[in-house]
């Protein structure tokens, strides 16, 4: 999960030499980063609790909903 979040922020499908380019496509920027940014997580139970533990790690903030 991690490792997509990391290659959508720094836009490495984009930049792949696979992807053809697109007319009309703007410049890629550099990525803005994780840290400081919120991630909403459904279920905190052991993994959800668990995932958030790794978001903190990561300088997310998490904030979770469970139904129970």
């Amino acid at each position: 999960m991690f490792g997509l979040l990391v290659s959508i922020d720094r836009r490495i499908p984009t930049r792949s030499p696979r992807c053809a380019p697109v007319a009309g496509a703007h410049r890629v920027r550099e990525g803005e980063g994780l840290i400081g940014k919120t991630i909403g997580i459904v279920g905190l139970g052991a993994i959800g609790r668990d995932v958030a533990q790794r978001c903190k790690t990561f300088g997310l903030h998490p904030i979770g909903w469970s139904r129970g």
